[in-house]
């Protein structure tokens, strides 16, 4: 991609502090679109993440069970999908 021309910034997941979701629909309701979690993915991911034309999530075959807790990361974008 970078030899296409393409800004890339690789983000190691595993390395990041990212709460999950409690189900309080503040995103949805008082703050819309923000979360009350104050962590690596509100305050660094999410904005870069609003801004991008693209994102690709890779996985090492061994690194599975990993992604998938982090992967809980996308629940930030629903407020801003719907």
């Amino acid at each position: 991609m970078r030899d296409a021309g393409a800004e890339v910034e690789i983000v190691n997941l595993r390395k990041k502090t990212i709460k999950s979701c409690i189900g309080c629909f503040t995103c949805w309701t008082k703050t819309p679109g923000k979360c009350i979690h104050k962590d690596d993915m509100t305050n660094e991911l999410f904005p870069k993440w609003l801004k991008s034309d693209l994102v690709v999530y890779g996985i090492q075959g061994t690194a599975y069970l990993t992604l998938l807790v982090k992967f809980k990361s996308i629940q930030y974008s629903v407020p801003r999908i719907l």
